[in-house]
């Protein structure tokens, strides 16, 4: 589970890979939930912060879009799919192990007599 979160952009950045591990996170569901999570949460919307201090009778204030804080954080702002797309990968990976599981076993099972 440390490995699937490591290289879904959890607790690394992604654009810190090597280039021999950048396959590495599209075999991971976390980085698809994680990747929806973020969308959800930052795309198109725009935070207003306060510093509570004030300049010339008006109090300093600056808006921030999501997609700013996205580049700020390692994340490809232009490649902004549908969400879907997250969803569906969410179920496509672990199907995948599953199958991967089932032809092993189907394979490799020596019958027991």
């Amino acid at each position: 589970m440390l490995m699937f979160l490591a290289f879904s952009g959890v607790f690394l950045s992604l654009k810190s890979l090597p280039d021999t591990l950048a396959w590495m996170p599209y075999l991971t569901p976390s980085k698809f939930a994680y990747d929806g999570l973020i969308k959800n949460e930052l795309v198109n919307v725009t935070f207003t912060i306060a510093t509570g201090q004030k300049f010339f009778g008006q109090e300093m204030k600056a808006d921030i879009n999501g997609e700013v804080i996205l580049g700020k954080m390692g994340f490809d702002v232009s490649r902004y799919e549908p969400i879907s797309v997250d969803v569906v990968s969410l179920l496509m990976v672990p199907m995948m192990y599953l199958c991967i599981t089932w032809l092993s076993v189907k394979w490799y099972h020596i019958e027991q007599r």
